[in-house]
């Protein structure tokens, strides 16, 4: 039968997911467990089984092979339905599993126990199990064990996942510290290079800061304006150049500025401007620019990019002055395509689909780095060169103007035979001609220098976002982050600890900590006051070790006493050597305290707690012993009472038995004698005589009598044993025989020693001493006697059913025995010692014998008190001493010990 999937299922199994323990490598951790699991249960197999949504898989396996089975077959699908464990003693006998795949096939189970593997908020994610393929029980030990077992796997798992979870975190931080190494390594060189490729760009770049202040011109910009490097406020711009509109004559508005629009906020694109130096040459501009924020939405600046197209734009005006003579002259057009800083060309679209190019500028061969008669010849020595993942658009964006005939204009990146990659900006006008094929007459720019430009603008923007990054990181954790060098010299700190030494960020670096205030005790450490000095660590740290102390007390600029977590570990520069250490501090003073207080409420608590326990504990035995004494006393005067009510007429039938027996021989003698004297007597006496079968009655009369003499003998006798043992409220020491108590105590269990169906006899074996009288409360010592014999007739029959089940019910083969031992050990003390040879019990059992409500037998047949009362009888009201010795499936003995 099928197990039905828990209540919050899907819980459980993302539980079970977030453990990423699925389909990992066997761990010896685990492995321990159930081989421990396996030999304290005595079963061929165990397993650690986790219950995925179509399977169970086994993270831990002793005694099977495969590694996995589907969830339908899974015992343990059942066991994660329990909080208690799971057990089924006999799978054949069990309806849900008799016909089960792994019961009547491989492995064959007959017995199976899991406990569930519940996590703290109560999902089970599995268990532990143990299997057989012989039907068996387990006692509450292995079960406990099982319970504490399974509490470890659990252990395991949360350490596995505290340990990955931990490991993420390490992965985490050393993250932070390679982006901060390679930050604070290389930022000087990237800006360095970043200046240098802003120098090298034929565009100028220029930008302001959240102030409009001029900050930034590259080598372009500067030649452009003639401008110097320092920064200028913007009321001294014009002192150096004039801003004209496109037509070089009208002067631009400051509101028409590129840069100051970018400011404002526009997304400026190629707007076209003439700057005129007071020392130079004027220059026709396209600027492009945007403002730039920082994460939280506040302006930062302004950027803008200046394109040089002075030569571009006398190259316009030369290209229509050719347009003009090419109706003229087609060399002139030639020379002026020569010319042109980009290739002039014509491309043709047949009606079936094929390209060609009926023209090419000379300029081909600079920019493609081929022979315009070779692409003439084979327009696929161009279409080749597209870069693949910008072929898509191209081809589109022709298809495109083909159908609609609007102007083609498309920017993508070509890969040249020297494995240059150049950005191609290409333009032109489609004509359909009359055999429906279409021409494209157009110029194609080379534009790498203005991509690079723009790609040189993004890398400053993203170094410096990098940079605010990484010092919003720092400066956000209240922790305390520092690294030092080499010479103990603070080379980065965060806000908080600059904070906590009463400094700012920029005081503190290149620092050491005794130009920061520290003692040289705190540095370095005093044998005498037992301080170790933080110095050490930071050596070790620079040395390649990793450091850490969980407890680290320091004191503040303001005075106060804080207990740190301290880690330290090496920093290592890109040829694997140390170059500084890193540190990190979290204060951890509430934490402390708290966890100090924590433990002191707990020790108050748990003392209490005991206290209170051990209250109960006396509370509840009291009790106990009070209604066990109050029932005994009760039973006691119950048995008196009934005992005499027994006694007046068994004693009434006892004494008229002999009258009886010698009234019925004096009318058997006057029979004989009439018999003798009338030998023939009448019809009707001889009919009365054989109906009544005279001679019968003769003989059996005296038996019956005999027989009644000898009931009444044994009634007189129980009664004697019932009044003798009912002494159980007499207040007073006396001295008595203990054989007589031990005597009638047999006769009152006499019906519990005998055969009964397939149990056999038991056998008392008396061997009594020479005993004195003992002074003791008789009736108190009876009752102990009652226990002790009890319990010993509940051992034997108990493995006369494990003989009977074990031998297929046949016959036992140890005929079940009660020895009883008495004698004088000295003058002062006899013993009596009371054994059987049943089941026995382990040394586990006999430490937690006489505890109060401690029983091994099951619900409903004992108390937990019997053993517990006969200690206390014997050795606090008597002052003797109870000792117990027992062997598994050899037998127990009790010895009681008394002082005459």
């Amino acid at each position: 039968m099928n197990a039905t999937a828990p209540e919050q299922e899907v819980q459980r199994l993302a539980k079970l997911l977030s453990y990423k323990i699925l389909d990992t490598e066997p761990e010896t951790g685990y492995d321990d467990l159930v081989e421990l699991a396996a030999h304290i249960c005595q079963t061929p197999i165990a397993l650690v089984s986790l219950v995925d949504a179509k399977r169970q898989w086994f993270k831990a396996k002793v005694g099977l092979e495969i590694s996995e089975t589907p969830r339908e077959l899974a015992f343990c699908a059942h066991a994660i339905l329990q909080q208690d464990p799971f057990v089924v003693p006999d799978t054949k006998a069990d309806v849900r599993f008799a016909n089960h795949l792994l019961v009547i096939g491989a492995p064959y189970i007959r017995f199976y126990a899991g406990i569930p593997l519940h996590t703290a908020d109560g999902l089970a994610l599995g268990t532990l199990c143990v299997i057989d393929n012989q039907p068996r029980t387990l006692s509450n030990v292995q079960i406990n064990a099982l319970k504490a077992l399974g509490r470890q796997v659990m252990s395991q798992l949360e350490l596995r996942s505290s340990n990955q979870k931990l490991q993420q975190e390490i992965a985490e931080h050393q993250q932070v510290e390679a982006v901060r190494q390679q930050v604070t390594a290389h930022l000087q060189k990237e800006q360095e290079c970043l200046k240098a490729m802003l120098d090298s760009l034929t565009d100028g770049i220029v930008a302001c800061d959240d102030k409009g202040d001029l900050m930034l011109f590259n080598h372009a910009t500067r030649t452009f304006h003639g401008l110097p490097e320092v920064a200028l406020p913007a009321d001294q711009w014009a002192q150096h150049f004039d801003l004209y509109l496109a037509d070089g004559i009208t002067p631009m508005p400051t509101h028409a500025i590129p840069l100051f629009r970018a400011f404002q906020g526009e997304q400026v694109h190629e707007a076209e401007m003439v700057i005129v130096p007071k020392h130079g040459t004027p220059r026709t501009l396209l600027a492009s620019g945007r403002a730039f924020f920082d994460e939280a939405g506040n302006k930062l600046g302004a950027v803008v990019a200046m394109h040089n197209i002075t030569e571009r734009k006398h190259a316009a005006i030369e290209h229509q002055d050719m347009e003009t003579a090419l109706y003229q002259s087609e060399s002139r057009f030639h020379n002026l395509a020569a010319n042109l800083p980009g290739t002039v060309y014509q491309f043709r679209l047949d009606a079936n689909g094929v390209g060609s190019f009926p023209y090419m500028s000379a300029f081909c061969k600079e920019f493609y780095e081929v022979e315009p008669e070779a692409v003439q010849q084979n327009a696929g020595v161009i279409l080749e060169r597209i870069h693949p993942d910008d072929r898509d658009s191209f081809f589109a964006s022709v298809a495109t103007s083909q159908q609609t005939l609007q102007p083609w204009d498309w920017v993508g990146r070509l890969i040249m035979p020297s494995g240059q990659v150049k950005w191609l900006h290409a333009i032109s006008r489609p004509e359909r001609q009359a055999d429906g094929s279409t021409v494209w007459d157009g110029l194609q720019l080379d534009i790498s220098d203005r991509k690079q430009a723009e790609l040189a603008l993004q890398a400053l923007q993203e170094t410096e976002y990098q940079s605010r990054l990484l010092r919003t990181v720092l400066d956000s954790t209240q922790d305390w982050i520092f690294a030092k060098d080499h010479n103990f010299r603070y080379i980065l700190v965060n806000r908080s600890f600059a904070e906590a030494l009463g400094q700012d960020v920029e005081a503190v670096l290149g620092k050491d900590d005794l130009e920061l205030g520290f003692s040289p005790e705190l540095i370095f450490g005093t044998p005498e006051t037992n301080i170790r000095g933080f110095r050490v660590d930071d050596q070790a740290a620079l040395a390649g070790e990793k450091i850490h102390h969980h407890y680290e007390p320091i004191t503040t600029a303001d005075g106060l006493l804080r207990i740190l977590d301290t880690r330290k570990t090496p920093l290592y520069d890109s040829d694997g050597t140390v170059f500084a250490m890193l540190g990190y501090s979290r204060d951890i003073t509430k934490q402390h305290y708290a966890e100090k207080a924590l433990r002191h409420s707990e020790a108050q608590l748990k003392e209490k707690a005991d206290e209170l326990e051990q209250t109960l504990r006396e509370l509840r035995q009291t009790q106990t012993q009070m209604i066990q004494a109050e029932k005994m006393s009760g039973l006691g005067q119950l048995v008196a009472g009934i005992a005499h009510e027994i006694n007046n007429p068994v004693n009434f039938i006892h004494g008229n038995l002999n009258p009886a027996q010698e009234y019925t021989q004096d009318l058997l003698s006057l029979l004989n004698l009439y018999q003798a004297q009338v030998p023939n007597p009448s019809l009707e006496i001889e009919a009365t005589i054989e109906t009544i079968d005279l001679d019968f009655l003769r003989k059996d009369l005296p038996k019956l009598l005999s027989s009644m003499k000898m009931g009444t003998d044994r009634i007189r006798e129980i009664v004697l044993s019932l009044r003798n043992f009912s002494r159980l409220d007499e207040a007073d020491r006396k001295a008595v025989n203990l054989h007589e108590g031990i005597e009638n105590t047999l006769i009152i269990l006499g019906n519990r020693l005998k055969a009964q169906g397939k149990e056999p006899e038991i056998n008392i074996a008396k061997q009594y001493g020479d005993l004195p009288l003992v002074e003791c409360y008789a009736g108190q010592l009876n009752q102990v006697f009652m226990n002790l014999l009890s319990n010993a007739i509940d051992a034997l029959r108990e493995e006369s059913e494990n003989q009977d089940r074990q031998a297929g019910n046949a016959l036992a083969s140890t005929t079940p025995t009660i020895t009883i031992r008495t004698q004088l050990i000295d003058p002062q003390y006899v013993q009596i010692c009371i054994a059987d040879n049943g089941t026995g019990m382990t040394p586990n059992v006999q430490q937690k014998l006489f505890e109060p409500f401690f029983t091994t037998k099951a619900v409903g047949k004992g108390t937990g008190m019997g053993l517990a009362i006969c200690y206390q009888i014997v050795v606090e009201k008597h002052e003797g001493t109870i000792e117990v010795s027992s062997t598994p499936d050899k037998g127990t003995e009790f010895c009681l010990t008394l002082p005459v």
